[in-house]
């Protein structure tokens, strides 16, 4: 049973380092986050773009 849980973990651990590398290198906006959003990336006021780069910072920290 422990092995399966260390697997679990693992595979979660996993899966968070890689959407991680494939958000790191971003420039803007994933196309589903602008649909969401209801404007491009350059249409963001500053304050919320840098809200959500101490958001997403902070969020890292806690994963």
């Amino acid at each position: 049973m422990l092995t399966f849980r260390l697997l679990l973990l693992s595979l979660a651990a996993l899966l968070s380092i890689a959407f991680g590398i494939r958000y790191l290198p971003t420039r803007s906006f994933m196309p589903y986050h602008a649909v969401v959003a209801g404007k491009a990336w350059p249409e963001l006021p500053a304050g919320l773009v840098l809200g959500l780069a101490v958001l997403g910072a902070g969020a890292s920290f806690i994963a």
